[in-house]
């Protein structure tokens, strides 16, 4: 409504020997401009705060006068800016989105989902299912060329880390502090070089925590590693060794007061109780969540013969008769679940269009590639996530699925011959030595068809046909 037509209407509404007052129009004038006034600064207060109603942008823009829109202005207030080569509608409904969000919440796995969705522009809510522990989102996004791609991103929650804990130069008498961070019990797996001079006969680790020794009844050589896995093989520089590996406690059921090897170990001082623990299926004990001790020696062939006083000379010989225990290196390696931590899977094989060098651009992407998705996915997972909570970002390769189908059917073979040279029969065969011969002879026809008949008036006969 202008100035006139609102101030028209008011005089309207007066009494008519008010209307024919001249100061009285005057005053309803200024007050019809003042209104039209108020009337456009609430328009243009709901258009810039509606997304509906804001002014936007051309698709060609950069993205700084996309942020100086009215949309733009807008979508900053929620940390929200529009990339190159994104249009004004879908921009309006990422927006959207993105307040919706804020509704329900943005810590769940479907609104971290849909966060990531947005940074690759798709035009549709993530379809989003649940393999086992697993959250998949799919959706499509569309190309510069009208082709769409589909992309799945994946989202696990308290994920599996490799940990690793080296120490060089260990030598006997030192303890090696390792911290399991994780939520649950780990197994590790145990790696001792030896050194560039010396082999090690024998080695022995101790867990300190739990007073288990892992013994392996045999001799690492010079430069090599040997690798102690929980009830596997050991493995010296790859390969399966077969040699013995024990695990047996510390705490032997023994009298009080004997302190000589032979009461300790033999039969006289301990008949029949010996170790509280003593396993040869390969185990390794376990690493709780928290601090674990190690520490490593050799053993002696006196104190290995007392061990396992039943094995043959072959075995204990492999320990020298006074030890040796140079410095090796030892290497401890095990999966902890991470805690407060979740990891958001990616396809490695694309990169968004927005995210690509293209010839003939004015203005390049600020961090191109690869690089530059993962930098605006880690903002958008910061975004959403709850407070002490780490994002992680992985890459993937989606393989197609294999399937073994078996089948049980009768055995078949099958024969299939060629000749590259055909070979044609000219000449007839004929039958070699005495032979019968029948002819079978019909005699001439010597009867003949004959009619008569009139034709045109001309009587004939007879017709011979022969």
């Amino acid at each position: 409504m202008t100035p006139a037509q609102r101030t028209r209407r008011m005089l309207e509404l007066l009494p008519l020997f008010l209307q024919r007052g001249g100061n009285i129009r005057l005053i309803l004038e200024v007050l019809g401009q003042g209104f039209g006034e108020m009337e456009g600064g609430v328009t243009r207060l709901m258009r810039s705060r509606w997304h509906t109603l804001a002014l936007g942008f051309s698709e060609r823009d950069t993205p700084m006068r996309k942020a100086e829109s009215e949309l733009g202005r807008l979508a900053a207030l929620y940390g929200l800016y529009a990339s190159r080569d994104e249009r004004d509608d879908a921009f309006r409904r990422h927006l959207a989105a993105l307040v919706g969000l804020h509704r329900v919440g943005l810590t769940t796995a479907p609104a971290l989902l849909q966060l990531v969705a947005m940074v690759y522009l798709a035009e549709q809510t993530p379809e989003i299912s649940w393999e086992g522990q697993v959250a998949v989102g799919r959706f499509e996004v569309r190309e510069p060329d009208g082709s769409r791609r589909a992309v799945r991103v994946e989202l696990v929650d308290n994920p599996l880390s490799p940990a690793l804990a080296r120490f060089t130069g260990a030598k006997p008498g030192q303890w090696f502090v390792i911290n399991n961070a994780g939520l649950d019990t780990a197994m590790p797996e145990l790696s001792l070089t030896a050194p560039a001079d010396q082999d090690v006969a024998v080695p022995i680790l101790t867990h300190q925590e739990t007073g288990l020794n892992v013994i392996f009844v045999g001799v690492v050589p010079r430069k090599a590693t040997l690798t102690l896995r929980h009830q596997r093989v050991p493995l010296i520089d790859g390969t399966p060794s077969q040699a013995p590996v024990i695990l047996a406690s510390p705490t032997r059921f023994v009298a009080q007061g004997t302190l000589n090897t032979e009461s300790r170990f033999g039969e006289r001082g301990a008949p029949r109780a010996r170790f509280s623990v003593f396993d040869e299926q390969r185990s390794l004990p376990a690493m709780p969540p928290g601090e674990s001790r190690w520490s490593y020696d050799t053993l002696d062939r006196a104190t290995l013969q007392s061990y396992v006083p039943g094995w043959s000379a072959e075995l204990i010989n492999r320990a020298l008769t006074v030890k040796s225990s140079p410095p090796v290196e030892l290497a401890l390696r095990w999966t902890e679940v991470a805690a407060a931590t979740f990891v958001l899977r990616i396809p490695a094989d694309y990169v968004p269009p927005r995210y690509r060098l293209k010839a003939g651009d004015t203005e390049a992407p600020p961090v191109p590639g690869l690089p530059g998705l993962v930098r605006d996915l880690a903002r958008a997972l910061e975004y959403g996530r709850a407070a002490g909570v780490r994002p992680r970002i992985e890459f993937a390769l989606t393989l197609p699925p294999e399937a073994l189908a078996l089948a049980e059917s009768t055995a078949r073979i099958e024969t299939r011959q060629s000749f590259s040279e055909a070979l044609d029969v000219k000449d007839p065969i004929r039958a070699v030595g005495q032979a019968v011969e029948f002819k079978e002879t019909l005699p001439e026809m010597k009867e003949r068809l004959s009619w008569s008949g009139t034709f045109n008036a001309t009587r004939f006969n007879t017709s011979v046909f022969k």
